[in-house]
């Protein structure tokens, strides 16, 4: 799946100097490249850039964005790393990032969803 960051930003030396001047400032956060499935109906974040704790947990994470997407308790809610791996439990943002950074520029891609995407 390809991220339309990646497409906005196709160098990819540009993305891993943005990444690095990020962790540097920031080193307690995660640089994290969020964008919608563009499969699902779900209504899009207004920015595809977040800084996010790195303590916080995967569970923790999706009520957050449960709430500031105005879900109600019974529409489900994916989070797929690097738009393949589902994530959920009390695994940290920390863990998940570093298993699933991207190795070329240094973010974490997730898309998210409404709707299970196979394949």
């Amino acid at each position: 799946m390809q991220f339309s960051y990646r497409k906005e930003v196709p160098d990819v030396e540009t993305r891993r100097n943005e990444c690095r001047k990020v962790l540097e400032k920031n080193p307690e956060k995660i640089p994290i490249i969020f964008e919608k499935d563009p499969k699902s109906k779900i209504e899009p974040f207004p920015k595809t850039r977040y800084l996010v704790s790195k303590d916080l947990t995967v569970n923790h994470f999706q009520l957050l964005l449960r709430n500031k997407l105005k879900l109600n308790e019974t529409q489900a809610f994916f989070l797929l790393v690097q738009g393949k791996y589902t994530i959920l439990g009390e695994n940290t943002l920390e863990e998940i990032y570093h298993k699933f950074k991207d190795r070329d520029d240094g973010f974490l891609y997730l898309m998210y969803s409404t709707e299970q995407i196979w394949g």
